[in-house]
């Protein structure tokens, strides 16, 4: 059954090839829990990093929108004020006015 070209070989006893397969299916795993160890605590530093940005946008958000907010109250306020310095203006104005046109009635008569 076995001819001349199968000559030379050596036999291991499949316990002992089992046994080589598996120590350098451990090792390799091995170097892939570290690496994975190594990749999940990077994606959490960065899972923190990302969160901190997002603290600091939304706390500089809220200090340009309160900005803003007391911005436009400021503009409002003075623009009741010209308003109301407006309006005095007008009545005194017009108070003026009827004052010349009652002269200009009363002198035409």
């Amino acid at each position: 059954m076995i001819d001349n070209k199968h000559k030379g070989h050596q036999f291991e006893k499949l316990q002992k090839v089992y046994q080589n397969h598996l120590h350098k299916i451990k090792g390799e795993k091995e170097v892939l829990d570290d690496k994975l160890g190594e990749l999940t605590s990077q994606v959490l530093k960065i899972d923190q990093r990302h969160d901190a940005i997002n603290r600091a946008k939304e706390e500089r958000v809220t200090e340009i929108n309160k900005f803003i907010e007391e911005a436009h109250g400021k503009l409002d306020a003075q623009m009741k004020d010209k308003a109301h310095a407006l309006v005095k203006k007008r009545a005194m104005f017009s108070r003026d006015i009827s004052k010349f046109m009652n002269i200009i009635v009363l002198t035409c008569i």
